[in-house]
């Protein structure tokens, strides 16, 4: 008798042949590329998770640090502020401290330039050119002098602004002024401009300020 297998056994043995055809080498190097293609991809993602590990802890100890500074900046702003109002509080007060000042030089220089004045007239009717000419240095000194206390409060203000009256002036005429109004008689002749610096180029300066 010949037996005919049945239609399960020839699943079953055409499985089995399948089986065995498959199985070859080149599915083991498959293998192996796939096992380090996976080991190489597990390495990246833990070094990956790694670095971002290491940045998220930098970035929280950055942000500590700030708040850090942060707090400390207040707190330098707020004496800072205090500072500031302690500063403002002196400007003021040192305001006021020139206007009395002004007003008694004022009081001062008016009763010397009075007198001077006076004795002045009196030089001058006598005829005393020397007593003349020394008085009314004295006069003129007073006189400048009251125009500078005037300005006291002016030049007090130049402090917070960079606003002045420049104007092209005449450097050998600002030195000759000064030997001019600030020596004495006795030392006019020995106070000159010499010739060589008579040439000197105009600056740009606010005359009246330089000069005093």
């Amino acid at each position: 008798k010949v037996r005919v297998p049945s239609a399960k056994q020839q699943v079953a043995r055409q499985q089995q042949t399948v089986h065995r055809d498959s199985f070859t080498t080149e599915m083991i190097q498959m293998g192996l590329l796939f096992g380090v293609f996976g080991f190489l991809l597990g390495s990246l993602d833990g070094f990956y998770r790694t670095t971002v590990h290491i940045q998220r802890d930098d970035l929280a100890h950055q942000l500590a640090l700030n708040r850090e500074f942060r707090v400390e900046l207040e707190k330098t702003v707020g004496e800072l502020q205090v500072q500031n109002t302690r500063l403002e509080a002196l400007e003021r007060g040192k305001r006021r401290s020139t206007q009395f000042l002004v007003h008694d030089l004022k009081g001062n220089l008016g009763c010397i330039i009075g007198f001077a004045d006076l004795l002045l007239e009196r030089a001058q009717q006598r005829r005393d050119w020397e007593e003349t000419d020394s008085l009314d240095r004295i006069v003129r000194q007073g006189r400048s002098m009251m125009t500078a206390v005037r300005d006291l409060l002016d030049i007090a203000k130049l402090e917070n602004t960079d606003q002045i009256d420049a104007r092209p002036v005449r450097v050998s005429g600002l030195f000759a002024d000064a030997c001019e109004y600030l020596s004495i008689a006795a030392a006019t002749d020995s106070l000159t401009v010499g010739e060589h610096h008579r040439d000197a180029p105009d600056v740009l300066a606010d005359r009246t300020l330089v000069s005093r």
